[in-house]
């Protein structure tokens, strides 16, 4: 980290040239953040969603992603670009740009310092991303302080089907993390965005095998077929035969622990709950679980039906169940003196 102003007097062009390059990155990044904000309006008018609040974080955006962007341009910059002498472009205040490069040649830049134009990429990207900036910016400063190394912050964007449109979205109900989206209530998340149930029951279970198995591994065993925390409890009780299909996971499949860590986090049995209600009715993926109807049944996901209630053909009645007239199933048998 190089700070500019004891150039400033030494050199007089020195505020000049600071003052151009400040307007430099700022174009960049409102640049990235006005191509952001027209992405984002325009998802958000397809699904019908655009509210108050949308352009209130738009605004935001705009004043976040700048200040960030001078913030980098002032602790990161190249030093050789400050320290120069005679230089005549305005994006250099003294270094030698067309002489030789004795004066700086040797001294390099300081680990961690970047050049104008790579800082202007970053201007443009704090558009679209300024919350991995902030991190990266205070990582750095908690690395100059000696602060304790923080636990990770588990990236939304690692969950298959998120992108920054649809992660700054789920920010506005307060999910900011795979932990957070791990630990939501799924049909709550579904009435309260956009996105249907199907889809939020699976970026959450995604998220809850993310947080079980951090990055690295996570990776891997979805590289191997292996998404959801669902898929490795429907693993362990049924067999691969559910998997999506696949027959053979053998290099991914799951061992003892994760089953026995899932199947005893209450946010998981939630959701795995709500996940066997959407999928009855479908194939025999029911039949196996104790309590459940077949595929006979002819019921609605996760109904459960009491004596005197409608039901479907297929349903076998017992005598005296107590039907109301009316209800489809015609008039009561006749009583036997």
């Amino acid at each position: 980290m190089t700070a500019p102003y004891h150039v400033f007097s030494k050199h007089p062009d020195g505020l000049v040239s600071a003052y151009f390059q400040t307007l430099y990155v700022l174009t960049f990044a409102y640049l990235g953040a006005y191509c952001f904000s027209i992405g984002q309006i325009f998802r958000r008018m397809i699904t019908r969603d655009v509210t108050a609040y949308a352009f209130h974080a738009i605004s935001v955006r705009f004043v976040t992603a700048c200040i960030l962007a001078v913030t980098f341009l002032y602790l990161f910059q190249d030093s050789s670009v400050w320290e120069g002498t005679g230089c005549s472009g305005a994006a250099c205040p003294g270094g030698n740009t067309g002489g030789s490069a004795s004066a700086t040649e040797g001294q390099g830049a300081a680990p961690g310092d970047f050049s104008l134009d790579l800082i202007a990429l970053v201007a443009f990207s704090a558009g679209f991303i300024p919350e991995t900036l902030s991190k990266y910016i205070l990582r750095r400063a908690k690395s100059f302080l000696g602060e304790p190394r923080s636990s990770d912050v588990l990236n939304l964007e690692m969950i298959e089907g998120i992108d920054p449109y649809i992660r700054t979205r789920l920010e506005e109900a307060d999910i900011n993390d795979a932990q957070h989206l791990a630990t939501a209530n799924p049909i709550g998340l579904a009435i309260s965005t956009p996105y249907g149930l199907h889809q939020v029951l699976d970026w959450i279970g995604q998220a809850q095998l993310f947080v079980l198995l951090k990055t690295e591994r996570f990776a891997n065993v979805r590289d191997e077929g292996v998404r959801t925390s669902f898929q490795v409890l429907d693993l362990k009780l049924k067999g691969p035969r559910v998997a999506d299909g696949q027959a053979d996971l053998s290099p991914a499949a799951p061992d003892a622990s994760w089953y026995h860590l899932l199947n005893r986090d209450p946010s998981v049995c939630r959701s795995y709950e709500v996940y066997l209600k959407l999928q009855c009715g479908k194939q025999d993926c029911c039949t196996d679980t104790p309590g459940r109807p077949g595929p006979g049944a002819a019921q609605g996901p996760g109904a459960t039906q009491g004596p005197g209630t409608a039901q479907g053909p297929g349903a076998d009645q017992a005598p005296g169940t107590g039907q109301a007239p009316g209800d489809g199933q015609g008039p009561p048998p006749p009583v036997v003196p």
